[in-house]
């Protein structure tokens, strides 16, 4: 159930542990490429150290691996992936912090830039003939890094009914149109020097942020 590389391999193709039993795994820091869901289905993974050399979390990596408590992302990865995450219930992003019950661990040197739609989703995108439906997730508390770009290709990653506190980073020049939408439950202010109209269109259907710039 447990398995860590010692060898000098540098790559890992799509789906190479999806459906396994593994409940730990350490990954070689010679890896610097993942692929796409190379650990989709391990419904027993709790831990897992990945190396410090990728630079993506690529699609479906971690879907469905509902017993990963938390995970530590290394600074070099610049992108998140659709459905990285899907049905693991993350309910933190947190930032220099050691540990946290579902959360994803970044430090103050993280060079993440983007984050694609749907990354944390409770489920899987569903398409019908009109539009595609955008699932929602659990997420609580977010922090996010100072290289993070809300922009079109993660305007949704943070749609969430449970969200209570964001902190934005000061260097956040750019919040796509809906990025965070129905939030009920945001109490975090938001930070000063925003755009008042590009934070309200941002912040579609949240009262409480909505209210703050009236």
């Amino acid at each position: 159930d447990e398995f860590e590389f010692f060898t000098n391999v540098n790559t890992l193709s799509d789906e190479a542990f999806a459906n396994s039993k593994l409940t730990s795994i350490k990954l070689p820091e010679s890896i610097t490429s993942l692929g796409s869901g190379i650990f989709k289905n391990c419904t027993n993974l709790k831990d897992i150290i990945l190396p410090q050399g990728i630079n993506k979390i690529s699609k479906e990596m971690f879907l469905n691996c509902e017993s990963l408590n938390s995970i530590k992302i290394p600074d070099n990865v610049r992108t998140i992936e659709e459905n990285s995450f899907g049905n693991v219930g993350i309910k933190k992003i947190l930032i220099d912090e050691e540990s946290g019950s579902k959360s994803l661990l970044l430090t103050s040197d993280s060079k993440l830039n983007t984050i694609h739609n749907n990354a944390f989703a409770k489920d899987a995108w569903t398409h019908d003939s009109a539009a595609t439906v955008h699932s929602t997730n659990v997420l609580e508390v977010a922090s996010l890094p100072k290289t993070l770009e809300i922009g079109v290709n993660s305007f949704k990653f943070l749609l969430s009914k449970n969200l209570k506190e964001i902190n934005l980073p000061d260097s956040l020049e750019y919040i796509a149109h809906e990025a965070i939408s129905n939030c009920d439950e945001l109490k975090e202010k938001c930070e000063e020097g925003y755009h008042a109209g590009v934070i309200s269109c941002a912040f579609n259907n949240t009262e409480d942020i909505k209210n703050k710039l009236k």
